[in-house]
Formats: structure tokens, sequence, C-alpha cells
């Protein structure tokens, strides 16, 4: 992921923050811990976070406390093994003000080795920075194939364009549509 993830003022919704993979190096690893922290500029007010935490496509933790350990069932990682790691964050954005600034947050999952040596295995990386916005925005990128309209005809196409979300998995409200013809 490259880009910051962007939820609009007032409304609730879940997206993608991180995917990534989680490698036993040296030995095998239960994987049972995780924790969220932020870097700068934490949602506050009425917004409001929760962090949802999947390994291998199972959904195995959630938290909406910054700083507070979490315990999960056990994921056992063998070693030299990896397994898909995602974070997603459901964001509510009800404060009067938009912030100004985005907000950065790190994740660090940990667990057991195999002689029983707790907090063991330490992965930590930065999720992608969160941005609430007061309205979406689409950008329609102009092509070169040029149609022409004739004032006498009837129910002629004029423009054809499809939207769709930046992730390609997310659904999408339309609320204004505007369109300027210039010459």
């Amino acid at each position: 992921m490259t880009k910051d993830v962007e939820f609009l003022k007032d409304e609730t919704s879940r997206k993608t923050v991180f995917e990534g993979t989680y490698t036993a190096k040296k030995g095998a690893i239960d994987l049972n811990k995780f924790t969220v922290t932020a870097n700068s500029n934490p949602l506050v007010g009425k917004n409001k976070v929760t962090f949802y935490l999947s390994v291998d496509g199972e959904e195995v933790a959630d938290t909406d406390t910054l700083n507070s350990e979490e315990s999960f069932s056990d994921v056992r990682v063998n070693a030299g093994e990896s397994v898909k790691v995602k974070v997603e964050a459901e964001v509510e954005a009800y404060d009067d003000a938009v912030p100004s600034s985005v907000a950065s947050y790190q994740i660090e999952l940990k667990g057991t080795d195999m002689n029983g040596n707790e907090d063991t295995g330490r992965g930590s990386e930065r999720l992608m920075n969160i941005k609430i916005k007061a309205k979406g925005s689409v950008t329609i990128p102009s092509t070169t194939e040029a149609k022409t309209a004739l004032l006498k005809a009837a129910n002629t196409t004029v423009a054809k364009f499809t939207i769709k979300p930046s992730n390609g998995n997310e659904g999408i409200m339309l609320e204004d549509f505007v369109l300027e013809a210039t010459n």
C-alpha cells in the first residue's frame, strides 16, 4: 500500500490500512498479541477508530484502545514460513471539524516461542496514514477520442465513463455530479 487511506466525514466505514507478511525467521512462533500505537495525530473528539487484525485471512482480534496489548488465540508460524497479515480500520468520522492533518499509527505483533519464552518474535510496521475528508472526489482522465454531438440529434451520448473505488472492492456513493462544457 502506498497512499493515505481516506475516510469521509459523517460516515462510518472500514478500509484496509496494512497488508503484509510476518515471517518466523529463527524458530517457530505462536503469534498471540498485538498493539496499536499512534505515531502522530491520533483521531480524537467524536472521531473513533477500531483496528481489526487478520492473519492468513481469518480475523483474530480487534481493538479501539491505543497502547493496549490485545491477546488472541495462538497462530502458529513455523520456522522459515510466513503468514499474511492484514489490518483494517473502521473509522467513525463524526467530529464537527475535519482534521487538517493525517493520523499515523503503528502495529506490533509478538508471540511465544517453542521454549515458552513470551513476547518473542516481535515485528512492527507502520500502518497507512488515515485521512478524513469533508467530501470525496473523482478525477476523470481525458481521452484522445473525439466525439461530436449535433444540436438536432435526440438521445445522443455525449460522455460515458465508469467510476470505480481506488482499491477496487469497496462500495461508492455518488452524491453530486457536475458536468461542465467548455469551448
